[in-house]
């Protein structure tokens, strides 16, 4: 089954991925991905409060990335052109660096590997601490999943999660939770159009030795977002207002859904939850990605 990917040097992002003809992913043209599609969130996925957070009980101060807010969101590079370093019909790899940014001064290389399989991709995150101390990391992506041509409020839902952290107006988590027998749980899938649609979910189950979560058409046809036991967390965004690259008018626009596997939750350099502390020279090798079933 022929399996085709378009990948981006803007926030190393997956543009669109098609298997057997079928688009799996949401694809998008423009040069920045409109509502992050498909890109890499790197150090941290999400937000910082207030684009602040502590260091060895020094304030430290990164700028405010969120439109109208003083947030900082997406990590450090979602906005950035990474460089393609290794390319082959199936495979390509692009590598970024951070060096001292603002409110973050640590010395990373981060690079993305993307690799066609037969029904999909694999996505594999190398992160290499170069600098000469321990360095917080975690990681994200921002992928907007389909079933083909289907509406996406026709299709169920599969998180395996038994935990939610819901956000408050601000996009933050609150106290977690449990899902089991509550409308926000997900585990044995339920409609898109009943679905909570912004949530962060964690207390994942493995299968197969990997988090498996799922898109579902009436007929069976699924897509699946796999992710390694690194990728702890994951969040749900739906959205009525995401470009839509299927109609002839420009303006138009159509749900749809991210799937968002995270190693750590929003505000993570706040809170510690989830972040991966580098030793200088150690790296890190997470890996996620999506299957057409």
């Amino acid at each position: 089954m022929p399996t085709r990917a378009v990948i981006s040097p803007r926030g190393a992002s997956l543009r669109k991925l098609e298997v057997g003809g079928i688009d799996i992913v949401r694809s998008t043209t423009d040069p920045t991905p409109p509502t992050a599609a498909g890109v890499v969130l790197v150090p941290w996925p999400n937000r910082v409060a207030g684009a602040t957070w502590e260091l060895d009980g020094q304030p430290q101060m990164l700028e405010a990335s969120e439109t109208g807010t003083t947030n900082a969101i997406h990590g450090l590079l979602a906005d950035h052109d990474y460089v393609v370093t290794e390319r082959t019909d199936a495979r390509v790899r692009l590598e970024a660096r951070i060096s001292d940014a603002p409110g973050y001064p640590f010395k990373l290389l981060t690079a993305v590997e993307y690799e066609l399989v037969l029904t999909g991709i694999s996505v594999t995150h190398i992160i290499i601490n170069e600098g000469n101390k321990k360095a917080p990391v975690a990681i994200g992506a921002h992928p907007y999943l389909r079933v083909g041509n289907r509406n996406v409020k026709d299709l169920s839902l599969t998180i395996t999660a038994s935990e939610i952290l819901p956000l408050d107006e601000n996009y933050f988590p609150t106290a977690r939770r449990e899902v089991q027998g509550k409308p926000e749980s997900l585990i044995h899938g339920r409609p898109v159009s009943e679905a909570i649609d912004h949530a962060c979910f964690t207390g994942l189950t493995q299968r197969d030795g990997k988090y498996r979560h799922a898109l579902a058409a009436p007929d069976g046809q699924t897509v699946e977002l796999w992710a390694d036991q690194e990728f702890a967390y994951v969040q749900i965004y739906v959205t009525d207002d995401f470009p839509d690259a299927d109609s002839t008018d420009a303006n138009a626009t159509c749900t749809a859904i991210a799937i968002e596997p995270m190693t750590a939750p929003p505000n993570a350099l706040q809170s510690g939850e989830g972040l991966r502390w580098l030793k200088p020279g150690e790296q890190w090798a997470p890996q996620w990605g999506i299957l057409s079933c």
